[in-house]
C-alpha cells in the first residue's frame, strides 16, 4: 500500500467516523455537536478529493503538493476568517473556524507521519 493510499485510507476512516457522529448527535437533538461533526467530517471529504486529483494528476510531487493545498487553500483562507469572525466578534464563526483548524492541524500530523522521509512520493 503506497503512502497515499494509507493517507486516503485514514481520511476515509475518519470522514465517516464524523459522519456517524454527526448523524447520532443530530437524531438525539444535540445540533450544534452535528454542526461541528459534520465540518469535521467535511474537512476530511475535501482532502480525500484533493488526494484523489493529485492521484489522477500523476502528480511527481504529491507531498508538496497536498502540503502546498493545506497551507494555501485552507490554512491561510480559515486564518483570516477567524481574524474576521474575532474582529466582528462573531462567536459561532469563531467556533466554526477553530473547528476547522484544529481538525487540519491533526490532519497534518497525520499526513507528516504517512509521508515521513518521502517528500517525493
Amino acid at each position: 500500500m503506497t503512502n497515499l493510499e494509507k493517507f486516503k485510507r485514514y481520511l476515509a476512516t475518519q470522514q465517516q467516523i464524523q459522519q456517524d457522529k454527526a448523524n447520532e448527535l443530530s437524531q438525539n437533538h444535540r445540533q450544534d455537536e452535528a454542526i461541528m461533526a459534520k465540518i469535521t467530517g467535511n474537512i476530511y471529504k475535501i482532502l480525500i478529493d484533493i488526494s484523489g486529483t493529485m492521484e489522477k494528476r500523476s502528480s511527481n510531487n504529491i507531498f508538496a503538493n497536498i502540503t502546498c493545498f493545506m497551507q494555501n487553500q485552507l490554512r491561510t483562507p480559515w486564518q483570516q476568517s477567524l481574524a474576521t469572525a474575532t474582529h466582528h466578534g462573531d462567536n459561532v464563526k469563531i467556533a466554526h473556524e477553530n473547528i476547522k483548524l484544529s481538525t487540519l492541524a491533526e490532519i497534518e500530523k497525520v499526513f507528516s507521519s504517512i509521508f515521513e522521509g518521502c517528500e517525493n512520493a
